[in-house]
């Protein structure tokens, strides 16, 4: 018996939402259009600080002044961080 009265609920609230869902969808897909590029500068700069990261822990572990677990737990590091932020933009 709620199950029906929840799915009457809902077909009303679709019914009363209709003509504005498509508007909310324009906006939102502007929105995101005008964020675009600064996404995309956002993106590489962290690239460009993860690449640089790696970049001197191999000069440093190369010329002996890092030993290997040292080397090998700063990748860990960067790893992990790199699939976290990963994994928190999916679950948004």
């Amino acid at each position: 018996m709620a199950k029906k009265e929840e799915d009457s609920e809902f077909t009303e609230l679709t019914k009363a939402l209709g003509p504005i869902l498509p508007k909310i969808g324009a906006l939102l897909e502007n929105i995101n259009k005008a964020n675009a590029p600064i996404i995309r500068r956002w993106q590489y700069m962290n690239f460009i600080i993860m690449m640089s990261l790696v970049v001197a822990i191999s000069v440093l572990a190369y010329s002996k002044v890092i030993d290997g677990s040292a080397t090998t737990g700063l990748f860990g590091v960067i790893i992990g961080y790199v699939f976290g932020y990963l994994y928190s933009k999916k679950d948004k």
